[in-house]
């Protein structure tokens, strides 16, 4: 008889215990519990070997998510339990230090037992995924502060400090302001502009030190690809790309609906997706949905023409998502991409 898969669950809410207990008991796994991390702390450590997977809240009493995994992170056995952290709260710097300090996932609630019960299985039957993952969720984290950081200086700031300029500008016009007056006036807010327009190089200047999207590890090897996109002059220009540079076979779909069904009829079989996010009647993020739970195996690569810090999060959350790309594809964004089987006709 094969011995069953052992789940700790780390929450200090009764009630999210025993739903996830009654969750994972009806998928065959054995399930303990604890109400905070010192009580896991002494649990574990009596047994190393016991637990195949610990299910972690953040926000507990006594001993919180975060320190739980730092006091796991100093043990070499311990640290060898995967660790997955539920929480209900968007704190990417809490986030970001458990990706650093080696937690394998982190799912946000309310989850659904089918899609947290996939990420459970994923992990403790290795399909794919590893603590390495762990490195390229935390360069992630990092990328998208920066890009949070631009969109803050050029949405605000600037935009603030030129809008100020304006109305001096306005001001003068009709008479209200004389030149001596608006001078001394532009003259601050040139300053302030020039401390913005500063800021904003020197987060340009870090960002093009790792200016791509993470890519996580994928080891298919890439034959045939799969196009999503509504756009025809896209797709043709991504076909072209990928068939006459890169020697792939491709497939594309102007409606993703269909795509969908060739996808789960097992109509085409493709190693790898490039999928559009904004299309009529399903988007992207309901595709890759239907792919999820349809259970699909296919590493899926997120094109749009936004560079939107929520849409690269939110594209990134799941666990077929090795990586997002704006629109258009283009040779050098190809090769970041280190994809298996690539080669160039050039």
């Amino acid at each position: 008889m094969t011995k069953k898969k052992e789940l700790l669950i780390v929450e200090d809410d009764i009630n999210i215990i025993e739903s996830l207990s009654d969750i994972f008991i009806d998928n065959d796994f054995a399930v303990s519990s604890c109400f905070n991390g010192e009580e896991a702390m002494n649990l574990i450590t009596s047994n190393p070997t016991r637990f195949d997977l610990i299910l972690s809240d953040i926000m507990m009493p006594n001993m919180n998510g975060i320190s739980f995994l730092e006091n796991l992170s100093k043990n070499k056995k311990l640290a060898q339990i995967p660790v997955v952290f539920l929480t209900a709260k968007k704190d990417t710097s809490a986030i970001k230090r458990a990706f650093k300090l080696g937690v394998y996932d982190y799912i946000e609630k309310p989850f659904t037992a089918e899609s947290i019960t996939k990420r459970v299985k994923n992990i403790v039957n290795d399909n794919g995924y590893s603590s390495t993952n762990a490195k390229y969720h935390a360069e992630y984290f990092s990328l998208l502060q920066k890009i949070k950081d631009l969109q803050e200086i050029n949405s605000h700031s600037i935009q603030h400090a030129t809008a100020k300029i304006i109305s001096v500008v306005n001001l003068v016009e009709s008479g209200l302001l004389n030149k001596q007056q608006s001078w001394d006036i532009l003259k601050v807010m040139g300053i302030e502009l020039n401390k913005h327009s500063s800021r904003l190089q020197n987060v340009i200047d870090d960002s093009n030190t790792s200016n791509r999207i993470p890519v996580l590890p994928s080891t298919k090897q890439i034959k045939e690809i799969c196009l999503v996109d509504d756009d025809p002059s896209i797709n043709k220009m991504h076909e072209i790309l990928l068939t006459e540079h890169f020697n792939y076979k491709v497939i594309t779909y102007l409606k993703p609906e269909i795509a969908l069904e060739d996808l789960t009829t097992c109509s085409i079989k493709p190693d790898l997706l490039f999928l559009d996010i904004n299309m009529p009647n399903l988007n992207g993020y309901q595709l890759l949905e239907e792919i999820e739970s349809s259970n699909i195996d296919i590493d899926v690569i997120m094109l749009s023409s936004s560079s939107n810090s929520n849409d690269i999060a939110k594209a990134l959350k799941s666990r077929n998502v090795i990586s997002y790309k704006t629109k258009p594809l283009t040779p050098d964004k190809l090769k970041t991409l280190n994809l298996n089987n690539m080669q160039t006709t050039n």
